[in-house]
């Protein structure tokens, strides 16, 4: 799953994100319902607390296709940050 955050501003922000996903998904003929299987969009500021962001991805991967629970619930196993100056 993907998850694609930015700090909260307003919801304008979140739209754009949501809309840049629903036009590459087309690209790649993926429908609505793999969509919001595949991808999750939550705010984020670098440097807090990041239980949000293990949530969603958790919230896809809780169990494996066979229903049986997943071990490696909230695992990520890549992270790219983009335009992203961390000034503590």
């Amino acid at each position: 799953k993907v998850v694609f955050t930015d700090r909260y501003v307003n919801e304008q922000t979140f739209d754009a994100l949501k809309l840049s996903i629903e036009k590459n998904a087309l690209a790649w003929n993926i429908g609505e319902e793999e969509i919001g299987r595949r991808t999750a969009i939550a705010g984020h500021t670098w440097g807090e607390e990041i239980e949000i962001l293990l949530k969603a991805v958790a919230a896809s991967e809780t169990n494996d296709a066979d229903g049986s629970e997943n071990e490696n619930a909230q695992h990520v196993d890549l992270l790219i940050a983009s335009d992203c100056i961390y000034n503590p």
